[in-house]
């Protein structure tokens, strides 16, 4: 289970422990963000409705609830562990987290922005970022509003004007079974590829920063170094071919094992002759226990002219080993099989 830090999903900002509160509606437990946005806890997780129930009539003011129509409010939740005052990854776990139910009413500043995004491709890109409404948001805010709408392009043009756009990336990145996260590591490719010109000094400073977290010295873990430095790399792997030998060399470490298979896998869907290695690396790869392990592996594999690949990807395509991939902006279930005998357009 991985506890994280518990934020309001619409503004980012971090949220302070819901607790017993005395309303003109009765007690609940809760709180409200400074955005206008309000929360109630449920802590077991069993009465989500009661809970749902209450941060609508929280945020309205009153209890006529029964004739609000769902456009007029925007409903979130989170997993939640109350003791901590966490927000908490479970999936696929067995383990049963309380919720956190937020609710905003709707806001003249939801349909600006919206107007902007259902525009024609070629404007919305370039207006979203001028829109009073998204340029009324804190950095980190934007950010985020933009990896939700899948318009990772727009992240890079933001980057241009704000470098410190990266650090909120790496710090969107760390929960693997967020969509979000896989996102994050995405857009850095688009940050890369529009700094490069003119910014290559900060590309080779995040790199640096990035490949330290991945070290012993460091004190701390890179959990998703791996994916964005193959994201960085993909960019321009010319520029970045250095890279790639060291970033293989991480394979050893187990913790950082599926990333660096995920990270050469993309690499090499635009540069396989880049990324070489021996059939004996991949063999050994494809019999690893964990199953994302060996089914990056046959990504990998597929996306590269290494020697014996038909022999490694008959192995795996009767592996029936359950695991996620990203890919086209969404996170998707299936297994080491599928992988191997169909591939996928990562």
């Amino acid at each position: 289970m991985s506890k994280l830090t518990p934020e309001c999903p619409y503004c980012c900002r971090y949220i302070d422990r819901p607790k017993d509160t005395m309303t003109e509606l009765g007690s609940i437990i809760g709180g409200r963000c400074a955005c206008g946005a309000v929360y109630v806890c449920d802590p077991t997780g069993h009465n989500v409705g009661e809970a749902f129930g209450d941060a609508i009539a929280f945020a309205k003011g009153d209890w006529d609830i029964g004739n609000v129509e769902s456009d007029e409010y925007v409903m979130k939740e989170m997993d939640y562990d109350m003791k901590s005052h966490s927000r908490v990854s479970v999936k696929g776990m067995n383990f049963h987290a309380g919720k956190l139910i937020f609710i905003r009413m709707a806001q003249p500043t939801d349909e600006k922005v919206k107007e902007k995004l259902v525009e024609s491709p070629d404007s919305k890109n370039s207006t979203v970022l001028d829109e009073p409404a998204f340029t009324a948001m804190r950095l980190k805010e934007q950010v985020r509003y933009l990896l939700e709408n899948g318009l990772l392009d727009v992240v890079g043009k933001l980057a241009l004007k704000d470098k410190n756009v990266i650090k909120w990336l790496i710090s969107f990145s760390y929960d693997k079974e967020d969509q979000i996260t896989w996102r994050a590591i995405e857009s850095m490719g688009h940050v890369a590829h529009d700094l490069r010109a003119t910014q290559l000094n900060i590309l080779r400073e995040t790199v640096r920063r990035l490949l330290w977290s991945m070290s012993d010295e460091s004190g701390g873990i890179g959990w998703s170094a791996p994916e964005i430095l193959g994201e960085i790399i993909r960019s321009d792997p010319e520029e970045f071919r250095d890279i790639i030998p060291i970033l293989w060399s991480n394979r050893e470490e187990e913790s950082f094992r599926p990333g660096v298979l995920w990270a050469l896998a993309r690499v090499a869907g635009v540069r396989p002759d880049m990324v070489t290695f021996s059939a004996s690396d991949l063999r050994e790869l494809a019999s690893d226990p964990n199953p994302s392990v060996r089914g990056y592996a046959a990504l990998l594999v597929g996306a590269t002219m290494v020697g014996g690949k038909e022999d490694i990807l008959r192995k795996l395509s009767g592996d029936l080993g359950a695991l996620h991939v990203y890919s086209h902006g969404s996170l998707w279930e299936t297994t080491v099989s599928e992988l191997a005998q169909k591939g996928y357009n990562i």
